[in-house]
């Protein structure tokens, strides 16, 4: 069985089209292609199908590869477009893939198609996996945020010179009677209870020494001056 290639080919000569399916048939891709020759009907395929691969000659009757790849931004499509045309110039053809284009390939050299869809397809997948793991980590951080803000028990990190850096909303307000805001970027000092200070630089110390400390206990000043 074939690989399955879903191929749009903007190209106004009808037999350079079949040239590149019967090319790609030949190195085991089975396509499933549409033809488009103007803006309209690019915009109705792009509508009507998901493409993995759009291929352009440079300059057709009623649209030019650059106004293709402009029309592929627009509509916020990351297809690889490849530029299939016959002579270009080796200046016009690196402007098109600083644009944007995936590669050139030229009508008389078809071999090199198969061999450039195949690395697109395989960037195209390695970038979905990337987006895909982006969003998995924005999601499971989001998520975090929420546990932390809304957690009723004060959590808080300091940086290395003992100043708030995060103190969660909802504790900070119930237990201390402060907004984040008032903390952040202060001294730990200034909310220490002072009974309690030497104990908390001792932890400090160990903990820029790097030693691990999972329990020891402290005690704050409220807003109003009251011991928590």
């Amino acid at each position: 069985m074939g690989k399955p290639l879903n191929l749009l080919i903007v190209d106004d000569v009808e037999i350079d089209a079949a040239a590149m399916v019967a090319e790609l048939r030949r190195h085991g891709f089975q396509s499933q292609w549409r033809r488009a020759v103007t803006r309209e009907a690019l915009l109705q395929a792009l509508e009507e199908e998901n493409w993995d691969i759009v291929t352009c000659d440079y300059e057709l009757s009623f649209l030019t590869a650059a106004e293709v790849l402009e029309t592929l931004k627009e509509q916020d499509r990351e297809i690889p477009l490849i530029i299939v045309s016959g002579k270009v110039s080796v200046a016009r053809a690196a402007a098109l893939i600083n644009a944007g284009a995936f590669d050139f390939v030229g009508k008389a050299e078809l071999s090199r198609l198969a061999p450039s869809i195949e690395r697109a397809l395989s960037k195209a997948t390695a970038e979905d996996s990337r987006k895909q793991a982006a969003e998995a980590l924005e999601e499971s951080e989001r998520r975090y945020r929420g546990l932390v803000e809304t957690s009723q028990d004060l959590i808080w990190s300091m940086d290395t010179e003992s100043r708030w850096a995060f103190v969660n909303r909802l504790a900070a307000l119930a237990i201390l009677g402060y907004q984040p805001e008032e903390m952040l970027g202060r001294p730990a000092s200034d909310f220490h209870n002072p009974e309690f200070e030497g104990d908390h630089l001792n932890i400090m110390d160990e903990i820029l020494a790097g030693r691990e400390i999972s329990d020891y206990e402290t005690s704050f000043l409220k807003k109003d001056g009251s011991p928590v």
